[in-house]
């Protein structure tokens, strides 16, 4: 969870239910809740379809990195040598079962 005050700590509850109903991942995804300009959307667009073509395993468009990770995620993780570690990508590579919550994103505080 970000510190600028765009996640709400609101949804957690949801996060949990899912984790709780065996879900290893509970990613988020952000609903467009402000202007981004066109290079913004454009690049984002850009990354995410050449990423996803190249790699062979889909990230979310408008992911986020507000997420809630099982123990053995944490774990698994933690046995990678790679640094920095691109989280969406790895997550995605890994398998674990996954799933997404839609959230709106507040303005920065």
């Amino acid at each position: 969870m970000d510190a600028d005050g765009q996640h709400p700590a609101s949804i957690i509850h949801e996060f949990i239910q899912k984790w709780e109903d065996g879900v290893d991942v509970v990613n988020t995804k952000r609903l467009d809740t402000e202007k981004i300009s066109l290079f913004k959307k454009t690049t984002s667009i850009l990354f995410y379809k050449i990423f996803n073509t190249i790699s062979g395993f889909k990230i979310e468009p408008a992911s986020s990195d507000f997420r809630l990770l099982d123990r053995k995620v944490v774990d698994f993780l933690n046995t990678l040598q790679e640094s920095p570690k691109f989280y969406r990508g790895i997550l995605a590579w890994a398998g674990f079962q996954t799933t997404i919550i839609p959230f709106q994103a507040a303005k920065r505080g």
